[in-house]
C-alpha cells in the first residue's frame, strides 16, 4: 500500500508540479525578457515593485468586508457585558458573563485566523514566490556570475554582498512599507477632505 501511495505522488511530482512550475518560470521569465538589457539589480528591482503592488491589492481585497462585520460583531458583544450589571442573582450572572466572553473571544478568534490568513496570502505569497524564482531560476550565482562576473546582485565594497534573493527581500519589504504609508497618508488626507 506505501509502495502505491509513494508511486502516485511521484507521478503527481514528476507529470503534474513539475511541469506546471516550468511553465510558470517560463511565464514569468518572459514577462521580464523586455528587460534583459537592464541589469540583474534593475531587473530584481522592478520584480520587488510588482510583487509590493500585487501584496498591496491582495491586502485590499482579503481585508475588505468581513474584518468590518467582525468587528462591529465583537464590539456589540463586549459592550453586552454592562448590561449583566441588572441580573440580581451572582450565580446567573457569572454565567451570563462567562457566556457573553466566550462568544466575543470566538469572534476574536475569527479576527485573528483572518488576519493570520491575510498576511499569509498578502504578504508572504509575493514574497516567497518571487523571491524562489530570482533565486533559483532567474539569477542563480552561475548566471548572475555569467552576467555580472560576480555570483552576487549586489556588491557594495568587500563587506556587502548581496545575493538576488537578498535584494528582492530588502527591496520588497522597503517598497512594501513606503506603499503603506502612501496609503496611510492618502486615507488620512481623504478623511480631512471629507469633514
Amino acid at each position: 500500500m506505501e509502495e502505491l501511495f509513494e508511486s502516485f505522488f511521484d507521478f503527481l511530482y514528476d507529470s503534474i508540479i513539475i511541469p506546471v512550475l516550468h511553465l510558470i518560470d517560463a511565464f514569468l521569465n518572459l514577462l521580464i525578457s523586455p528587460l534583459s538589457s537592464y541589469s540583474p539589480l534593475i531587473r530584481i528591482l522592478v520584480v520587488a515593485i510588482f510583487g509590493a503592488l500585487l501584496s498591496r491589492i491582495l491586502a485590499n481585497k482579503f481585508k475588505a468586508g468581513r474584518e468590518k462585520e467582525l468587528n462591529k460583531e465583537f464590539q456589540e458583544k463586549i459592550s453586552s457585558l454592562k448590561y449583566t450589571k441588572d441580573v440580581r442573582d451572582n450565580k446567573l450572572r457569572k454565567i451570563v458573563r462567562k457566556g457573553i466572553k466566550q462568544s466575543a473571544d470566538e469572534t476574536y478568534e475569527k479576527i485573528i485566523l483572518d488576519r493570520f490568513f491575510e498576511t499569509g496570502v498578502s504578504y508572504f505569497l509575493p514574497l516567497f514566490f518571487f523571491l524562489i524564482w530570482l533565486e533559483y531560476s532567474l539569477f542563480m550565482p552561475e548566471n548572475l556570475v555569467s552576467l555580472t562576473g560576480s555570483p552576487y546582485a549586489y556588491v557594495r565594497g568587500p563587506n556587502v554582498k548581496l545575493s538576488a534573493a537578498s535584494v528582492y527581500l530588502y527591496s520588497y519589504n522597503i517598497i512594501l512599507a513606503g506603499l503603506w504609508i502612501i496609503e496611510l497618508i492618502v486615507r488620512f488626507v481623504s478623511d480631512i477632505m471629507k469633514k
